[in-house]
């Protein structure tokens, strides 16, 4: 065998051991983990560690929203530090998402959430982890979800 090709027979065996640790605890279902769909509201530091578990734990699809650019402010950002200079936040997180697991569908959508309709933005998630601090997102997301029957999560800081 070739360098080379052990190289990449390393490589498919961590990526097929990727999620063993977490697959050892007990009603641990990896399957339906890979098969969710997250929509994360918002791109500032608590959307970086947010995004970031649910990233490296193989959620399979994870989208970001918000409208926000990056500017001084956002250079102390966990992940936005780290993603290629760009103008808005999600597709910096989009970028750095994808290298942490590329295995995970990261998509990052500039846009706003207010009193617009959900459905055509969202669709249909698994959940809405709303982690602004803006009270108007957060009763937008939590009418939503309990319109669709989606759990939804509201985390801020200050």
């Amino acid at each position: 065998m070739t360098q080379q090709s052990n190289e990449q027979e390393s490589e498919g065996q961590l990526v097929a051991n990727r999620y063993n640790r977490q697959e050892l605890i007990k009603g641990w279902n990896q399957g339906k983990i890979r098969d969710a769909y997250v929509a994360v509201i918002g791109s500032g530091p608590l959307a970086n560690f947010t995004s970031a578990s649910l990233v490296s734990l193989g959620f399979g699809n994870v989208e970001i929203y918000d409208d926000a650019h990056q500017d001084k402010s956002s250079d102390g950002e966990f992940l936005l530090s780290l993603a290629g200079k760009r103008d808005s936040k999600v597709e910096a997180l989009e970028e750095i998402l994808s290298r942490i697991n590329p295995l995970v569908r990261v998509k990052g959508v500039q846009t706003r959430i207010n009193s617009q309709p959900l459905a055509q933005i969202l669709g249909n998630p698994s959940v809405i982890i709303d982690v602004t601090n803006d009270s108007q997102s957060q009763a937008t997301a939590l009418e939503y979800g309990q319109s669709r029957k989606v759990p939804v999560v509201i985390a801020a800081t200050d």
